[in-house]
Formats: C-alpha cells, sequence, structure tokens
C-alpha cells in the first residue's frame, strides 16, 4: 500500500524535475538562438549570456523557495562582495549543493549573472545543464595540469578581456567530504609525509587556485574565504549521508540553516605573489612539506593552513551552532538571506 509521504515524495520529484528541467531547456534555447551574437560582437554575445545565467539564478531561488526553504547566515568580512567587483572565492565542499546555495548568495548581492564555477570535466556533458553551463563558460577542468593549464589560461585570459565582473568559484578539495575521500586523503598525505589530519575538510590542491589568482591579476584584489556549516549536523556526521539531494529537494528534509563564515584576503599579501609596497606578507606563519605537483610550494603550504584554520572552525561550529561574528582580523557583522 502507497503511503501518504511516498506520494508526496513522487510529487515533489515529479514537479520539481518538471519545473527544474523545464525551465533549463527554455533557457537552453535561449542561448543556442542567442549564439550568432558571437559573430557579430563578443560583448552581445556575453551580455546575453549573463541574461540567461541571471535566469537560471533566480529559477535556483525559486526552488529553494518552494522545495527547501532555508536561511543563509553570513558572519565575517563580507561587505566587499558587491556585483561591480570581480572577486575569487574559495570554499569547502561539503554536499553537492554547496554550490547551489552560494549562487543564491549572489542573487542577493545581485551577482547571480556573474558566477563562474570550477568544475570536473565529466559534468561538461550532463544533458541540458551541462550544455547552460558549457553556454555560461565554466571552467571545465580535468584533474591533470597538462591538459588544464591551457584551458584556465584561454577562459580566464577571455573573461579579462571581456571587462565584465567575474565572481569564480573554486572548490581546492575537489570533491565533496565522505569517509571515503577522507581516508584517502589522510592516506596521500601519510604517503607524501605531510603531517595535516584535518577531520571537518580535505587536504586542498593549489595548483588551479594559485594559477588562477595569478590570470586575473591585477583585476582581482582579494580572494575570498567561505566556510560552510550546516545546521542539525553533529562534529563526526557526513554532510554528503545526512543531506543528499533527493533528501533535501524531495522530502524537504534538509538543513533549516546555512552558515557562511567569511575570510577576505589582499591576494598581493598571499605567499607566492609580488608584495606591494607596505604590505605584509603572510609567509610567515607557512611551515611544512609542499605536495608533489603544485605551481608554488609556498602557497600550497599557506593553502593547507587556511584549511586546517577552516577545520578548527568547523569543530567551533558543530559546537556551538555558529561561526564567530568576526574575521580573521576582526572584521565582519551577521546578516541573514532568508529564502522561507
Amino acid at each position: 500500500m502507497i503511503t501518504l509521504s511516498q506520494l508526496y515524495y513522487v510529487y515533489a520529484a515529479v514537479s520539481l524535475l518538471t519545473i527544474v528541467f523545464g525551465c533549463s531547456i527554455a533557457i537552453n534555447c535561449r542561448q543556442v538562438l542567442s549564439a550568432p551574437l558571437l559573430l557579430l560582437s563578443r560583448h552581445r554575445y556575453r551580455t546575453e549570456m549573463r541574461k540567461c545565467q541571471g535566469l537560471f539564478g533566480s529559477l535556483i531561488l525559486y526552488v529553494t523557495f518552494f522545495y527547501a526553504p532555508l536561511d543563509i547566515i553570513l558572519t565575517g568580512d563580507h561587505d566587499g562582495l558587491t556585483s561591480e567587483k570581480s572577486v575569487v572565492i574559495m570554499a569547502n565542499h561539503q554536499i553537492y549543493t554547496d554550490w547551489w546555495y552560494i549562487w543564491i548568495i549572489c542573487w542577493f548581492r545581485n551577482a547571480h549573472c556573474n558566477l563562474k564555477i570550477m568544475l570536473k570535466a565529466s559534468l561538461r556533458f550532463l544533458p541540458i545543464l551541462g550544455w547552460g553551463m558549457t553556454f555560461f563558460e565554466f571552467l571545465f577542468m580535468a584533474r591533470k595540469w597538462s591538459k588544464d593549464k591551457p584551458t584556465l589560461q584561454f577562459n580566464l585570459t577571455r573573461a579579462k578581456n571581456d571587462k565584465l565582473p567575474i565572481w569564480l568559484l573554486i572548490f581546492p578539495e575537489g570533491t565533496v567530504i565522505t569517509d571515503d575521500t577522507r581516508s584517502k586523503s589522510q592516506a596521500y598525505a601519510k604517503k607524501a609525509d605531510i603531517s595535516d589530519n584535518p577531520d571537518n575538510v580535505l587536504i586542498p590542491r593549489s595548483t588551479g587556485l594559485y594559477n588562477s589568482l595569478l590570470l586575473l591579476q591585477p583585476d582581482v584584489e582579494y580572494l575570498y574565504d567561505f566556510t560552510i556549516g550546516y545546521s542539525g549536523l553533529a562534529e563526526h556526521d557526513c554532510p554528503y549521508d545526512m543531506y543528499p539531494t533527493t533528501k533535501v529537494f524531495f522530502e524537504g528534509r534538509g538543513p533549516k540553516q546555512i552558515h557562511v563564515h567569511v575570510d577576505k584576503f589582499k591576494i598581493v599579501t598571499l605567499p607566492g605573489f609580488a608584495i606591494a609596497e607596505g604590505a605584509e606578507s603572510e609567509t610567515k606563519a607557512v611551515e611544512g612539506n609542499p605536495m608533489d605537483g603544485d605551481t608554488n610550494p609556498e602557497f600550497s603550504l599557506w593553502l593547507r593552513k587556511r584549511f586546517l584554520e577552516k577545520d578548527q572552525l568547523l569543530r567551533q561550529f558543530y559546537k556551538h551552532g555558529s561561526f564567530p561574528e568576526q574575521s580573521h582580523e576582526g572584521i565582519g557583522k551577521r546578516e541573514v538571506m532568508s529564502v522561507a
């Protein structure tokens, strides 16, 4: 006998998929019809694609409001995140929909047309959604630097030449944190003689982030570090297992709050970059051994240190249910973005 909860699950799944894929197909059609603009003017083409991207960002907000309402709580140094500025955002990766919620943050800052995401190459071939992301000029990476270097150089140089603001989102861990990926990360660290042993994050890779920051100079002044925590979890819970996409959107049992703590770093003060006159480098705090294949060892060590600090932030979050209101520099405030 079919239960009421099963009927609701089927209804939610069918209606949600119909809305998402129906609207996405409509956006795809507009993208295809607008493609000839590229022959006339790159600027007009990008302007139209940004409008399409804005439509998809609004779709994300609509779906969240009706199927998985929540509050996004920002703390730390986030006032500089404005639609007129180009920024690079790095974040820890806990569940597949992390990018979805960051896109909502972009929407509230009127920057949902600006977002570019660094993704694994296989996602390009997803029907409908993969086509849309290709038109949005997201960065599809093969996780092999010999292949990814020209991809990164071409896409980010083109983005700079467009003279349009971008918010580039990068997940340095490369995948979501699960029991399996945590074990693999720790095994690699042991093999590479790395002492890092975080519980709530994976050991990050720096090559994509470092070269993105390098290529976007001098247009991008700041790197924003998002530490994401989900309500309803204890420290040793696995977010990926507790909040799978089907449970969040089909069953309505997703997090009620998403906490995002923001730290801001001036890029020219980071290890591996030219130090601006009078600026204080953070290289002094770096110690340990670089990972194999990292483009810049000093930056790699700094990034690993940041992720160890994120691990500590998440431990505090799971203990107290919130992040500190201020950033590492003592700057910041609490802001609630309600999608409910």
